[in-house]
Order: structure tokens, then C-alpha cells, then sequence
């Protein structure tokens, strides 16, 4: 299982991510990084070795926010990989 915790600053995400944490026993992940030079292909290359990495090992996990969500929800959405 893969459970998502998307929300607004400062509102306890990374508290309940570590609460589910503890009563599942599962890893908590923060995937940060910063677009430093070709957005389209920094954002294609590490969205491609995520779903990678989880297709591969297929974890139980919970990311403390997650940019896949960005596509949906953003004004101008970062190209997603196909």
C-alpha cells in the first residue's frame, strides 16, 4: 500500500504520516528536490525513477507529500511522463 498525505503547510502532515508511521511500521519518505536547470526533463527523469523504484519494489510506504499530485492540481502542470 502507497498512502499519499497531501495538504497545506504547517497543518500536521508529517505528524500523521509519523503517527500511521508507528502503527504500521511502515517508512515515511519526503522526496524533495530543486529544478535546477531543464524543468521538463529534471521533472520527466524523476517521476520515471519513482514509479520505477515503486513498480520494482512494490513497498509499503507513505510519502509526506508527493509531487505526482502536482499534474492535477497545478495552474501549469509539469510535464508527467507517459
Amino acid at each position: 500500500m502507497i498512502l499519499i498525505v497531501e495538504g497545506a503547510d504547517l497543518v500536521g502532515k508529517s505528524t500523521l504520516a509519523d503517527r500511521i508511521a508507528a502503527t504500521y511500521g511502515w517508512p515515511v519518505v519526503k522526496m524533495r528536490w530543486a529544478l535546477v536547470g531543464d524543468d521538463r526533463a529534471e521533472t520527466v527523469g524523476m517521476a520515471s525513477a519513482t514509479i520505477e523504484l515503486l513498480r520494482a519494489l512494490r513497498p509499503s510506504l507513505i510519502l509526506d507529500r508527493c509531487y505526482f499530485s502536482m499534474w492535477p492540481t497545478a495552474s501549469k502542470p509539469p510535464t508527467c511522463p507517459s
